[in-house]
């Protein structure tokens, strides 16, 4: 088993160590991906100088960012902390 903290939605997690995959949904709360959860990873370990959940990450309206299309598992959250807006490229 894989035991951690989602760092979209905050919950403890145990998975089955073969059901971890980049596309594979393995949080039972928000159903985010290994991919997902490694987006959050990178951009708060850019803007923090450290990883932090989703949940835990103080509201700073002075950090301004633009999604395309981006998962609303994490694109939501973003919005609700920081100054971010999500767009969506259409042909």
């Amino acid at each position: 088993m894989v035991s951690f903290r989602c760092n979209l939605c905050g919950t403890d997690c145990r998975v089955p160590e073969a059901a971890i995959s980049r596309e594979t949904p393995s949080c039972d709360h928000c159903s985010s991906t290994v991919r997902f959860r490694a987006m959050v990873h990178l951009l708060t370990l850019e803007l923090f100088g450290r990883s932090i959940a989703l949940p835990d990450v103080q509201e700073r309206r002075d950090i301004v960012g633009i999604g395309l299309s981006d998962a609303e598992c994490y694109a939501r959250p973003l919005a609700r902390k920081l100054d971010y807006t999500n767009t969506y490229f259409r042909t």
